[in-house]
Formats: C-alpha cells, sequence, structure tokens
C-alpha cells in the first residue's frame, strides 16, 4: 500500500505562487475485529499494521504476551485486522468474565431498579442526541454517518488545479495569513516553557481572537471554538490557526463548527484535504516563515 499521494497545490513563497503536484501522506482507517467483534477503529499509515495491532492488543490490555495470538490477518480490501486469539487466551478470559459476572450479579440485584427508571427517560434523551449527531455528520461531505468512515471512491484520481483556483482563493490575504500566525505561534507561553502541547486559535482575520493549548491536539480545538461559544462569537467568518498536522479528524471538527478558513504549521493527510474539499474549506498549511502551500479553498 502507499505510503503517500500526489495533490495538486498552490506553493505561495515571498509574494509568488507556484502550481505544483505536492506529496501528501495517506491516512487509513483500520478496523481491528477480535474473535468476530469490532474492537476499535484507528488512523493511521498503511505500513506494519500487524506490527500495530500486536502493540494495541498490548498496550489495551487484551494480551498479556504474544503468544495469546494464534493470528492476525490483514484484509486489505476491506482495511481490516483480524484477530484470532489461542485458547489459552480464550479460557483466561472466560474465567475473568465469570469471576466478574458473579461480581455484577450482586451489584445488579441492587441496582436494577433504580436503573429501570432513569434508563427509561435517559434513552428518550440519548434517541434525541443520536439523530442530532447523525444530522451533523451527514453535513459532512464524504461523511458516512452510519458506520463514522470515510467514503471515498475516486480519492487516488483527483488531480485537479481548478479545486484551488476560484474567486475565493483570489480574495485571501496571503501576506496578512503569515503575519498573524506568526502572532499565533509566538503567543503560547505553556508551548514555549514546556514545548509539550499542541495550540489552536481563531481569528477574525484581523487580530487573534482566542487562543488555548492542550496536550491533545483535539481537546485545544474544542476548547477554541469553545471560547468562541461562550462568548458569543459567530464561528461562520472565522479562522482557526493550528500547530498540528490536519487528520480527517480534526477536519471534521473544523467543518461541523462552521469555519471555512483552516491555517496548520504542519502538513494535512490525503482524507483532510478530500474533506476540505467536499466542504468547501480552505486548508492551508506548512505556514513557515514567508511560505506556505494552499491545498484546496
Amino acid at each position: 500500500m502507499d505510503l503517500s499521494t500526489k495533490y495538486p497545490i498552490i506553493k505561495y513563497t515571498n509574494g509568488k505562487e507556484e502550481k505544483i503536484l505536492d506529496q501528501v501522506v495517506v491516512e487509513y482507517q483500520l478496523t481491528i475485529v477480535i474473535e468476530g467483534k469490532n474492537f476499535k477503529r484507528i488512523l493511521c499509515s498503511p505500513a506494519s499494521l500487524k506490527e500495530l495491532i500486536a502493540g494495541t492488543l498490548i498496550t489495551e490490555n487484551i494480551i498479556q504476551s504474544f503468544d495469546d495470538v494464534e493470528e492476525i490477518i490483514i484484509e486489505e480490501q476491506n482495511k481490516t485486522g483480524i484477530v484470532i486469539l489461542s485458547n489459552n487466551n480464550n479460557n483466561n478470559n472466560n474465567n475473568n468474565n465469570n469471576n466478574n459476572n458473579n461480581n455484577n450479579n450482586n451489584n445488579n440485584n441492587n441496582n436494577n431498579n433504580n436503573n429501570n427508571n432513569n434508563n427509561n427517560s435517559n434513552n428518550n434523551n440519548d434517541n434525541n442526541n443520536n439523530n442530532n449527531n447523525n444530522e451533523i455528520s451527514k453535513n459532512v461531505m464524504g461523511f458516512n454517518a452510519i458506520d463514522n468512515e470515510m467514503n471515498f471512491n475516486d480519492i487516488d484520481n483527483v488531480i485537479d488545479f481548478d479545486a484551488v483556483d476560484n474567486e475565493v482563493h483570489e480574495k485571501l490575504d496571503y501576506d496578512q495569513i503569515l503575519s498573524l500566525f506568526q502572532d499565533f505561534v509566538s503567543s503560547s507561553k505553556l508551548f514555549a516553557s514546556t514545548g509539550g502541547v499542541h495550540s489552536c486559535a481563531i481569528s477574525d482575520g484581523k487580530e487573534i481572537l482566542y487562543h488555548q493549548d492542550d496536550i491533545s491536539r483535539q481537546n485545544a480545538l474544542d476548547k477554541a471554538i469553545g471560547s468562541c461559544l461562550l462568548n458569543g462569537v459567530n464561528l461562520m467568518n472565522k479562522m482557526l490557526f493550528t500547530s498540528s498536522r490536519i487528520s480527517s479528524e480534526l477536519m471534521t471538527k473544523v467543518i461541523c463548527s462552521g469555519m471555512k478558513i483552516l491555517v496548520s504549521k504542519s502538513a494535512p493527510t490525503d482524507v483532510a484535504i478530500e474533506l476540505a474539499r467536499r466542504n468547501q474549506v480552505t486548508l492551508i498549511g506548512f505556514v513557515r516563515g514567508d511560505k506556505m502551500n494552499i491545498y484546496c479553498d
């Protein structure tokens, strides 16, 4: 499987624009299935997948050693890793489950009466929330709300310079974006002192409105968006600055927020570029000094 692919971009350097094909990292969604049951979905590079699964099994405390695994099968077409556990591991899991079930049965008898009344009202609320979440996901073109996965049939065949060359592109003030991004990069005191956080900021194109740091790139984004929401700031005409790589998860959050411009110090994945193009989001990466890459607008 290819680890990277090519996308048409506009490279902006010291006031000059150049159309080039840029090498972009491939984002792969791997579903791990253990004994016929979906365990988790991982966004990763499509290499060393068996090694990734084996490491995940250990770090998620599913196995104690690789002797507990009989076989790992990679189905490239379905983007699935199938794990077959050895008999020893299954027996250990069954014994643990039986002990847990005995303990849980005693607790459940006490809790069932109270929980039944609460669950009825909670289920109604959950159904409403699920419907709302599905509606949000359906608004993100290229995103399958049913099984939470990207659905691009022709992702490797998209070579179209027109996607980054229209009226909106002409209206962007690149020098202003470079200046604002420099302010953003230098404004994190926590990163300057620790080097251990991701940063996100919201701008109106004239100044930085809100800046947030977190050890998680997604938390930093949610905090920045939340700052606007709590202060009544409309996100529709704002731009997001981030220090992190742009994955499909981050791009989906930006799309759901309503923002239409995303600017990053780092690179996007191929799926993030496709999501941006299908949802009319301006995506700019590799902002360094007087340079930037415009992937789409």
